[in-house]
């Protein structure tokens, strides 16, 4: 509840509280608010159009929200990579850095970041404990590079139309992808 007593929704604070980690490190925040058709359930409703493919969900949405600050950047400022957190994501710890963090799972012995591990464009985390195999796209990392903008148009145009308003929506390209990203649990 609010100090006036009325209730927030959970992506209200979320976003609070991912705004004041951005503003604590420096970083630039932007939050993504798509108008739904409200013909379906919020999640399965209608939020972004594919020109080939048609409406897709709200979830859907997040790989034209990267490609627009990867392009534009945020509120003027060119990023060098951006950090997506879904709406019922947050930094539990807000002292840490994006790149302490990194530092950490590379210390923790995650190969994605390992030393020597070549350079990455897409760092996803896993959807452990539910299927540990497979890629979630709540919390992921994107360089700015012309290779990470390359995979958004191909992760876009992805042609699935039947996970256009159902899970695992856009997770579904990725994991079913000939060679997919490798997963790695947020650690």
């Amino acid at each position: 509840t609010r100090p006036d007593g009325s209730l927030a929704y959970y992506w209200q604070l979320t976003a609070a509280i991912n705004r004041q980690y951005a503003a604590a490190h420096g970083y630039g925040f932007l939050m993504v608010h798509m108008e739904l058709n409200r013909s379906a359930s919020a999640k399965d409703a209608d939020a972004c159009t594919h020109p080939a493919v048609g409406p897709r969900a709200a979830p859907w949405c997040k790989i034209l929200a990267l490609a627009v600050a990867i392009q534009r950047g945020v509120r003027g400022r060119r990023c060098a990579a951006v950090m997506w957190l879904d709406s019922d994501a947050y930094v539990v710890d807000p002292t840490m850095s994006i790149e302490a963090y990194l530092t950490r799972a590379r210390r923790l012995g995650d190969e994605a970041v390992a030393p020597g591990s070549g350079p990455w464009e897409l760092l996803l985390s896993s959807n452990t404990p539910f299927q540990p195999d497979s890629v979630c796209t709540a919390v992921l990392w994107l360089h700015n590079t012309a290779g990470a903008c390359g995979l958004l148009r191909r992760w876009w145009d992805a042609p699935w139309p039947e996970y256009s308003h159902r899970h695992p929506y856009e997770q579904r390209p990725l994991s079913a992808h000939p060679a997919p990203p490798r997963a790695h649990p947020v650690v």
